[in-house]
């Protein structure tokens, strides 16, 4: 039988599975030749960030496995017995050297040179079953590295690794290969007296299998037809954190509803396969679920399925904004490229709108918005790029104005130099010219901190701070001479920014600075700017997080009749003309009394739900959103100055939009929410988890019930009678229910 394996584009989306033996005779022939020697050619040159551009580009195949649509553990559906592996930055006379000694051992499958020509790859068949992966890798690399006498790249140990596709017009393939063996290792017995070593003095046994039984939840559920994979992964994760078998036995047949005999089987397979990973977590055992160890492959996968189901923009929300909105959104397919548009224009519009200021906490307070994206590759966040088009002309306007001022700053200039030479004794010369501030809207993120100090100043505090990829500013916040992380605070509440330069002993101050800031990128990206929740930069930022399923979108010109280019320079030329129109008087903006009576107890709500729920670190989240939903109204409001053409220098915002800023408010806050339940203390991956049960069962909760009705609410949400009365007399606690007698509650406050 013809071995197959899986063969993936953009890293997750499953192509197709083919036949190992056309995979390598597709790299020997050549099917990838001309992108294979752009690569090597812009490696040659020196071109790492284009180099590893194109590569991303290129397919790539899974050699230890087939799998179902993704690479994860959950989605593997046949287990190939092949090991690949990988010796990198090679120079050409060791690939010389290496090359011909792999291809004569008895178990090279085959072996070719790597996409970018610095290194090799060879496959080795193997005897072994998934649960012996990780122990015939690292005998297949003890082997080869002593063979070869070099060190093997172990990084690829995963066996839902991707392998770039390549070209080797000398590609060894050996389908007679002789196969490797696996080496049974002297299997350790774990006792009483090992689980003792380990550092459980804080936590009872229960409480630890507690805590398990909370990690395993985050990533399955437990219900008909799942039962026995979840109790596998909860008996996985026990015996990471140093629990022995019988113990978990026990537990699982007092707190699960499966046969003791499928209990019985499924645990001891479960430790069996997982017991060289004994109390590997034990460390982790007296810390909150959030800060356990997880498997960082199938998170990132899980939080794919996770961000295709965040929350969207209410249609009626987009039924009645503003025509600017309206006339970008109506070009627009599908609904996350509304989102995305929306988002970056909401931003994008804050920093056009001169002259238009409100009070807000007794303070003057101006439009301005900061705003971040968070999706993976090619989930449509390019939407963004039309939102940015909305200022282009504005931009453009203001740098011809400060070209033109500097071109008769230097007539001027020479003009003086010219008067200065034919100076009679005894006259004075003439005053040199102040060279014009040099002003641009579009400020560029990868800018120093001196200079983005430099741009603000000339702008008279204004400016937009746009970029498509957030690692542009993430690179530049790693450079001493870069972050402006403190400065972007400031900004977003206008405050002072002072500036005291050794040169000519300058000191002066920026009154009102006045930044917009729109940034898009991969959720990992985020990690470079905003390393934690702590980080006070993170409130600051509205977020809108998702996925999209992958779908092929026709590029005809029949199903897309619109030019977008030339829609969206319409509307550029239709946002310059309301700044001009704006820039003519000072604009204030109020809500009504009966708007402050609504805002108020909402915000409160929203307070309480939030430290009771979530956690009293996420609190300032909510007391930002207050000011955002505040400047919502004021964008709104000011954009209708503009459409009807007002006069009045007063304006209070309507009710319509009033009550659209309210509802983006609840879909920014549940986005916000998973960002900051989702940011790592210490590690460098953004790794995405499912929101709170505890919230779902609260929202599906009656006003007044009865403990029997609870439970059957948590069975329909896949929650245990136990867990449902920890959650109610959490939920008592925190006052959303009151208890008026035994086994009744009434629900004081909805989500």
């Amino acid at each position: 039988m013809t071995a197959a394996v899986s063969v993936f584009r953009d890293f997750v989306y499953k192509v197709s599975d083919k036949p190992l033996v056309e995979v390598l005779n597709n790299i020997k022939t050549g099917t990838y030749k001309t992108e294979i020697d752009k690569i090597r050619h812009l490696m040659s040159e020196g071109k790492e960030e284009e180099t590893e551009t194109l590569k991303k580009q290129l397919l790539g195949f899974t050699a230890s496995g087939v799998f179902d649509n993704y690479r994860s553990s959950e989605n593997l559906e046949v287990y190939t017995q092949f090991i690949i592996l990988d010796i990198d930055k090679l120079s050409e006379s060791e690939l010389n050297r290496i090359i011909p000694v792999i291809n004569v051992a008895p178990y090279t499958y085959a072996c070719f040179i790597s996409t970018r020509g610095k290194g090799v790859k060879f496959i080795v068949r193997v005897n072994s079953n998934v649960e012996q992966h990780k122990t015939v890798y690292n005998q297949v690399v003890d082997y080869y590295e002593q063979a070869l006498n070099t060190v093997v790249d172990t990084s690829g140990s995963d066996y839902a690794r991707l392998c770039f596709m390549s070209y080797d017009e000398n590609c060894y393939i050996n389908t007679e290969a002789t196969i490797f063996e696996i080496q049974e290792e002297e299997k350790q017995t774990i006792t009483e007296s090992d689980a003792n070593t380990n550092n459980h003095q804080q936590l009872s046994i229960v409480e630890i299998l507690n805590k398990c039984e909370a990690f395993t939840n985050q990533k399955v559920e437990y219900h008909e037809g799942n039962r026995n994979n979840y109790i596998y992964l909860f008996s996985a994760n026990a015996c990471r954190f140093g629990v022995i078998e019988e113990d978990v036995y026990q537990y699982c047949i007092a707190n699960f509803d499966l046969s003791e005999k499928e209990i019985k089987t499924t645990v001891r397979s479960a430790y069996k396969s997982n017991n060289a990973d004994f109390a590997k977590f034990a460390k982790f055992a007296n810390a909150t679920v959030s800060e356990e160890v997880q498997n960082q492959d199938n998170q990132n996968l899980e939080s794919l399925s996770l961000l295709t189901t965040t929350p969207t923009v209410p249609e009626d929300v987009y039924n009645s904004l503003p025509i600017i909105f309206q006339k970008g959104i109506e070009v627009l397919k599908t609904q996350r490229e509304k989102d995305v548009f929306l988002t970056g224009a909401l931003s994008i519009l804050s920093g056009c709108l001169p002259n238009v200021l409100g009070l807000y906490g007794g303070k003057e307070v101006y439009p301005t918005l900061f705003s971040f994206l968070l999706a993976p590759a090619a989930s449509g966040k390019g939407a963004l790029t039309y939102a940015k088009m909305l200022a282009d002309k504005y931009h453009q306007a203001v740098i011809q104005n400060s070209k033109d001022e500097e071109a008769d700053y230097k007539k001027e200039l020479e003009a003086q130099k010219q008067a200065k030479k034919y100076l009679k004794k005894g006259e004075e010369a003439p005053e040199e010219p102040t060279q014009p501030p040099f002003q641009v809207v579009y400020i560029p993120a990868n800018t120093s901190n001196a200079k983005m100090i430099k741009h603000i100043e000339d702008n008279e505090g204004f400016g937009i701070i746009c970029e498509t990829e957030a690692d542009t500013l993430g690179q530049t916040f790693k450079n001493d001479w870069g972050s402006y992380s403190d400065l972007l605070r400031k900004a977003y509440h206008h405050e002072k920014i002072s500036i005291s330069r050794k040169t000519n002993n300058e000191y002066f101050e920026i009154d009102n600075p006045r930044l917009s800031v729109v940034l898009s990128g991969t959720p990992n990206q985020i990690l470079n700017i905003i390393q934690s929740a702590e980080d006070g930069l993170f409130s600051r930022f509205m977020f809108y997080v998702f996925a999209s399923n992958p779908e092929w979108l026709d590029p005809s010109p029949k199903s897309n009749p619109v030019n977008l280019t030339e829609h969206f320079k319409h509307l550029s030329d239709e946002v310059y003309r309301m700044v001009r129109y704006l820039d003519n008087t000072v604009t204030n903006i109020h809500l009504s009394d009966a708007q402050w009576q609504k805002f108020n107890p909402l915000f409160d709500e929203y307070l309480f739900r939030i430290y009771n729920l979530v956690s009293k670190d996420a609190t300032s989240v909510v007391k930002r959103l207050g000011l955002m939903v505040y400047r919502f109204c004021m964008i709104f409001t000011a954009i209708r100055k503009y459409e009807y053409q007002l006069k009045d220098t007063d304006l209070e915002c309507t009710d319509q939009d009033f009550e659209n800023a309210l509802k983006l408010a609840d879909v920014y806050l549940q986005h916000s929410i998973l960002v900051f339940k989702n940011l790592p203390n210490n590690t460098t991956n953004m790794q995405f988890k499912p929101t709170s049960p505890k919230a779902n069962f609260l929202k599906e909760l009656p006003q007044e019930f009865s403990r029997k009705q609870a439970v059957t609410i948590g069975d329909k949400l896949k929650i245990k009678e136990r867990t449902v009365d920890n959650y109610l007399a959490k939920l008592e606690q925190a006052g959303y229910l009151l208890k008026p007698k035994a086994g009744y509650y009434q629900k004081i406050m909805s989500l």
